[in-house]
């Protein structure tokens, strides 16, 4: 691997509850546990080698849906998981459907779920099933009248961020961030860029899942556990190229029921030896709430050589 294309950390926890949820049925509760759903394979590429999934592929039952793999090896590996891993690798999946539809939507796209808050923001008066509404960062925000969907519109962003926070549900703040008060996870992944340059790995751990309940995939590689994919990969890698700075051109956080997903796509230069490196990259997380936090549950980190 080239020095500094660092990672996919995919933790366990959660996951599947969180996308699942978006498109299941009540049919599935009446399921067996490997029951194989007539709708195919949820996936294109298989989960570990990243090759494509073809109709006589092997497949395997999880929680009501198929997973579809490459090769009857990758079949074998899947069955050796636990089941928390499998939940995460099919949460994944759910997310990356979600991430395709979520692109073909407008900025300004409404929740279907309807407004968060229960009333006006400015007047307090009650939000009918009429009412004016605004989207903003996935949500959806209900107003009493067309006058105060106006008097939203001309706030500035940071504005309507801080109006947000008091409607979403609790955690999904970043009350530990460090980073101020940017809503919906948003913090958290600029602490994760800050880590990195500053090369403090360590105190990474407090934005992820604890107690090595994460696993990391990488280049459809199995690395383990994030602690163990920090000690054994990163921070070898670090010590080798150094000096690493990434720019953030454009950030965007997207709520998929309980958990958050942000996407940032940027560029980063790093040192090797004199040489200055310059990479095009894009991040995303998956932040959900574990005991009253934010934490990141699944990092996707890809990167390719680019003019900075």
């Amino acid at each position: 691997m080239n020095h500094c294309q660092w990672a996919y950390v995919l933790a366990a926890p959660a996951i599947l509850g969180t996308f699942v949820l978006l498109a299941a049925t009540s049919l599935q509760d009446e399921k067996p546990a490997n029951a194989v759903s007539t709708l195919g394979p949820v996936n294109s590429a298989c989960p570990f080698t990243d090759r494509p999934i073809g109709a006589d592929s092997p497949t395997q039952a999880h929680n009501g849906y198929t997973i579809g793999f490459c090769c009857n090896g990758c079949q074998s590996r899947w069955q050796g998981l636990t089941e928390e891993n499998k939940d995460a690798i099919l949460g994944t999946f759910f997310l990356l459907a979600a991430t395709s539809l979520q692109d073909e939507k407008p900025a300004n796209a409404v929740s279907t779920l309807g407004p968060v808050n229960s009333a006006c923001p400015f007047t307090d008066r009650p939000i009918e099933a009429d009412s004016p509404t605004q989207a903003h960062n996935g949500y959806t925000i209900g107003f009493c009248c067309n006058g105060c969907q106006s008097r939203w519109q001309g706030l500035t962003e940071q504005d309507k961020d801080a109006i947000l926070a008091k409607f979403v549900p609790q955690g999904s703040t970043d009350s530990t961030s460090t980073s101020g008060s940017a809503p919906n996870g948003l913090s958290i992944a600029r602490d994760y860029l800050k880590g990195m340059e500053a090369g403090q790995l360590d105190g990474l751990d407090r934005l992820f899942l604890p107690d090595g309940r994460s696993s990391v995939l990488e280049n459809a590689s199995d690395e383990g556990s994030w602690e163990r994919y920090r000690d054994h990969h990163l921070k070898p890698e670090m010590e080798s190229a150094t000096n690493f700075k990434f720019t953030v051109t454009d950030e965007k956080a997207e709520r998929f029921g309980s958990a958050v997903l942000v996407r940032q796509i940027g560029r980063f230069t790093v040192q090797v030896e004199q040489e200055v490196r310059a990479y095009r990259a894009a991040v995303t997380y998956v932040i959900v709430e574990d005991t009253g936090e934010l934490k990141i549950a699944h990092l996707h980190w890809s990167s390719r050589p680019g003019k900075n």
